[in-house]
Formats: C-alpha cells, structure tokens, sequence
C-alpha cells in the first residue's frame, strides 16, 4: 500500500511538471521563437562563411606557375598542398560550340521544351517541361607565359555565386516543333500542344583569365595538376582573385551577423513583451479569482448567518 501511495505521488508530480511546461511553452510566442531561429541560422552561416575564408588565406599563393616546382620539392611533406594559381584557360584539343563557333573547354547543353497546356478553365498557358543538361569537358589547364598547370574535377568546384565556373552564355536557338494536322488535332484534344525545344549553350572559353584554388598533385607524366582537395579543404575556380574571393565572403559574413544581430534583438524583444503580457495576464487571473473567492465566502457568511437567525 506504502509503494502504491508513492508511485500516486509521483505521478502528480509528473503532471505538476506537465503543466509548467505549457505554462513556458506559452510564454514564449511563435513570432519570437521564430526570430530567434532565423538568428541562429545567420550566426551559423557567419561561422560558414569565416571558415571558409580562413581556409581561403591559409592556401599559397603562386605567383608563376613556374614556381610550382620549387614550391612542391620544399613542401613535400605538407599534405595535401592547396595553392592558389592565375593563368588563361588553354588546352589541345578545345570544344567548338554549335551555335556560337566560341572554342572553350567545358561546354554545357540544356534543353527545355515548351508546351501549350489548358487548364480547367479552358485556358492555355504555356510551360516548361523535361528540361535536361548535358556536360562536355576536354582536358585543359592554365597557362601565365612561364608554365601551365593542369585543372581536373573542375565541375566539383564549391557553388557559391563569386566562385562558381564563370560559364558564359555561348548561344541559344528555339527549334519549333513540327507536326502533321492529325497530330496537332491530337495534341489539342488531349490538352497539351509541343511548340517546340528552347537550347542554350554555355562555355568556359579558351583565353579566359582563372584563378583557381586546390591541391596540386603530379600525375603519372610528372605534370601538374590542381584538384579537388582532401580533407574538407576548399576548391574554388573563378575570374576573381583570391583577395576579391576572400572579400566577398568576409562582406557576406559580415551582412549574416548584422542580420543574425537583428533578428535576435527582435526576437528577445518579442519575448520579453509577450512575457510581461503573459505574466500581467496571469497576475490579472489570479486577482479575479481572489476577488470571486472573497465574494463566495462573503456569501457563504450571509447564508450561514441567515441560517443561525432562524434557528
């Protein structure tokens, strides 16, 4: 009986705490809790963004490519070696473009096929289905007038928007779908009518002026080559220099932590305002109930006053 009693016990302990818990829960607003949240993800985009760099700075920079030697025999023991190097993009056996006649050395083709297609109200909008990408890349490498480096995996680049591949826009040509009456008086019963296939072409051109960040290797020739590093470190290629790249993110850095600064100010404002609210609300519950109390044993007194006088 003595254990039943106490497992009763803490029983209505657990539900005391229950109720505390939704006491919180509802001091805490949703606007709030929701600034606070978009707080934190600003300050980790900041740690994001000073990682990166801090990883940037901590790469050699190369001056000529012809240094690289050099530079590999003294630093063999590093691993992996992350350089930082600037050259034109060259390469043997380039990529025409169809469309433009441009020479490059990544070459990508999209297609996206329009449509007509009614909707319930009879109405026909036009859209965009099936779109697909293809990639074609010859080997290629940088080149400064002293020696020339070979660039691999260059696809696996970190996406940002000032590092990315600097793919220019090669040419573009919309092929019109043609079809038989048969066929057009099919597609218009059936709700959807091909008008035809928009392609675009993208190139990294020969001559463009690089600068590319990653581990540099030897390959089985003795040639260098500059990789996607091991290790988490960073793989960039873009027309900016390795300064202006370093800029950018400490720029978009320093942006998320004045928003993060914001927003978390906003957010703590918030709660703290709902909180009071809450409190005064609760303060004005309980002086109510004082007050409903009083006025029943008020008028239990009476009642039993009343009783006494006819007795």
């Amino acid at each position: 009986m003595d254990w039943s009693k106490v497992a009763m016990d803490w029983s209505k302990v657990a539900t005391d705490w229950s109720k505390v818990a939704i006491d919180w829960l509802k001091m805490i607003p949703v606007e709030g809790a929701s600034c606070c949240l978009v707080s934190a993800i600003f300050c980790a985009e900041v740690v994001f963004l000073e990682g990166h760099a801090k990883d940037l700075e901590s790469a050699t920079r190369v001056s000529k490519l012809k240094d690289l030697a050099q530079l590999c025999s003294a630093a063999s023991a590093v691993v992996p070696l992350v350089v930082a190097v600037s050259g034109l993009v060259s390469s043997d056996t380039p990529i025409k473009c169809e469309y433009s006649g441009l020479k490059g050395v990544i070459v990508e083709n999209k297609e996206e096929t329009h449509i007509l297609r009614r909707n319930f109200r009879g109405e026909w909008k036009k859209e965009s289905i099936l779109p697909s990408s293809v990639w074609n890349e010859v080997p290629w490498y940088l080149d400064d007038g002293t020696s020339r480096v070979r660039v691999a995996e260059a696809r696996s680049v970190e996406d940002f928007t000032f590092t990315c591949l600097p793919m220019a826009c090669g040419g573009e040509v919309f092929e019109k779908s043609i079809q038989t009456p048969i066929q057009e008086k099919i597609q218009l019963d059936t709700g959807a009518k091909t008008l035809g296939v928009h392609k675009i072409e993208r190139v990294l051109p020969i001559g463009t002026c690089l600068t590319v960040v990653g581990e540099v290797i030897k390959d089985e020739a003795g040639n260098f080559v500059i990789q996607k590093p091991y290790g988490g470190h960073p793989f960039y290629v873009s027309y900016r220099s390795v300064s202006e790249i370093i800029e950018n993110f400490r720029e978009t850095s320093r942006f998320c932590m004045y928003a993060s600064a914001a927003f978390g100010l906003i957010g703590v404002v918030l709660i703290a305002k709902h909180a009071f609210q809450y409190m005064e609300f609760k303060k004005m519950q309980k002086r109510e109930a004082e007050y409903k109390r009083r006025l029943l044993d008020a008028a239990a007194a009476k009642q039993a006053s009343r009783r006494r006088n006819v007795a």
